[in-house]
């Protein structure tokens, strides 16, 4: 299995960017996947953000997402953050 970056688009609900709970959740979220996660807004439309993060494989990223530890991790953020898209790219590691 290779490595893959997964870049995620989600659009903010009802909060800005700079959002204090909104920062919080995400890098709770990000030591609790241990994914290196790093998180970027758009300069043209503030309602969106980035996250890109390292998985294992696809198939690890999958499998979390279709776990009940997803709902667990992610549902704080349901209030504050719509999903839009995901695109993942395989690399070779080192």
């Amino acid at each position: 299995m290779m490595p893959v970056l997964e870049a995620t688009q989600l659009r903010l609900k009802g909060v800005g960017p700079e959002d204090v709970a909104l920062i919080e959740s995400l890098s709770s979220v990000r030591g609790i996947l241990r994914t290196q996660s790093e998180f970027f807004s758009y300069v043209q439309d503030s309602s969106l953000i980035f996250i890109l993060g390292l998985w294992p494989s696809l198939h690890a990223h999958r499998e979390f997402l279709a776990s009940p530890h997803a709902a667990a991790v992610l549902g704080a953020q349901e209030k504050m953050l719509d999903f839009e898209s995901t695109v993942h790219m395989e690399f070779d590691a080192p």
